[in-house]
């Protein structure tokens, strides 16, 4: 399936190194953006959520990539772009390391020895799991009655462990039932949790652009180049079925 699928996950291993290069969002958003996106790019975006491989591939492959940027920004900038990163730039200072611009220059090995090192861990994890690939894939068939409550119990300690507050678990079965009715009528869950965890970075990081570049510091060369990229990107899907529709009923 991924050797069939071999451009959707370079494309959306591209799509996450480069959100792993902007610091402070993570794996979770770069997995959301690439399936939303591929789902938009689909040939058969109704069959995302029921099985489809096409929304395992994307979502793995922008999660697997998003550490090399992440590392990347990490070395250059001294800010982590994911938590794993956080551990390796405590790990840095500890050893008396700056990460920085100069980190890039002065310490040129090491900086290639830690990118290897991705390289080869994703690789070792690539092994094991074919080796294992055909056990691992029996827990579908783990009848759903045995298996939910389980998970429900670990989304339960998840959710309340992080702060130790009830109101959490409030919150997580609010959610929960949220989940179900968007599910029961049709709406896109993953572009809800996309807009949830990204509302809250959009706010903040466009009021800073108001006080640095005024109210049309969208005209700069860098903006207009991302504008036209997501216009792109998001609009390729319908354009291109609308083609399709008008092709056919001609």
């Amino acid at each position: 399936d991924t050797l069939h699928h071999l451009k959707l996950g370079i494309t959306r291993s591209i799509i996450g190194f480069i959100i792993g290069v902007v610091p402070g969002i993570g794996g979770t958003v770069a997995s959301f953006i690439a399936y939303a996106q591929a789902k938009q790019m689909s040939k058969q975006p109704e069959k995302f959520g029921t099985g489809s491989v096409e929304g395992v591939i994307a979502p793995e492959s922008a999660n697997n990539a998003k550490e090399g940027g992440a590392l990347l920004s990490t070395l250059a900038l001294g800010i982590p772009g994911a938590p794993a990163m956080a551990l390796i730039l405590g790990g840095l200072l500890m050893l008396g390391l700056i990460p920085g611009p100069r980190m890039l220059t002065e310490h040129l090995d090491l900086s290639l020895t830690l990118l290897l090192v991705i390289i080869v861990a994703n690789l070792i994890g690539v092994t094991i799991l074919l080796c294992l690939a055909s056990r691992l894939s029996m827990i579908a068939l783990i009848p759903g009655r045995v298996l939910a409550p389980l998970i429900l119990v670990v989304v339960f300690m998840g959710g309340f462990v992080y702060l130790q507050e009830f109101l959490d678990i409030v919150l997580l079965i609010v959610f929960g039932l949220l989940g179900l009715a968007m599910r029961k009528y049709g709406y896109d869950r993953p572009v809800f949790i996309l807009a949830f965890i990204l509302g809250a970075l959009f706010e903040k990081y466009f009021l800073i652009s108001l006080k640095v570049g005024g109210l049309l510091f969208f005209l700069r060369p860098i903006s207009l180049t991302l504008i036209f990229t997501s216009v792109a990107l998001y609009g390729y899907g319908p354009l291109k079925r609308l083609i399709q529709c008008r092709r056919k009923s001609s």
